[in-house]
């Protein structure tokens, strides 16, 4: 997106009263326009909630790993551990539901 100091372009939108005063509110709360807070949430909102959820998916990721290696470990000494296969599964499905949810603008 193009950083325009003079913006020449408008949209008009239909929405509830509700919704309104809660964009009111919500551009308020972080001391910004309601452009540009509308602005913000419709183009740049997707990029930064990933930005967010990275912390989370390279802890994801390294716990997988771990388990991955104490499954490893324990499969080399013939502990055989279908409890930990399944932990891998769901850290990788978590991660998974994790970038779904960032692309997908938090829905």
């Amino acid at each position: 997106m193009t950083n325009q100091k003079n913006p020449t372009t408008t949209i008009t939108i239909r929405l509830t009263e509700t919704e309104k005063k809660a964009i009111i509110c919500k551009a308020r709360s972080r001391r910004e326009s309601i452009t540009r807070f509308v602005i913000e949430s419709a183009v740049t909102n997707e990029s930064r909630r990933m930005k967010d959820l990275r912390p989370i998916l390279i802890k994801i990721r390294t716990l997988t790993d771990t388990v991955k290696e104490m499954n490893k470990s324990l499969c080399e000494r013939g502990l055989r551990t279908p409890a930990l296969d399944d932990i891998v599964d769901l850290q990788r499905d978590i991660f998974s539901l994790l970038q779904e949810y960032a692309a997908n603008g938090g829905r």
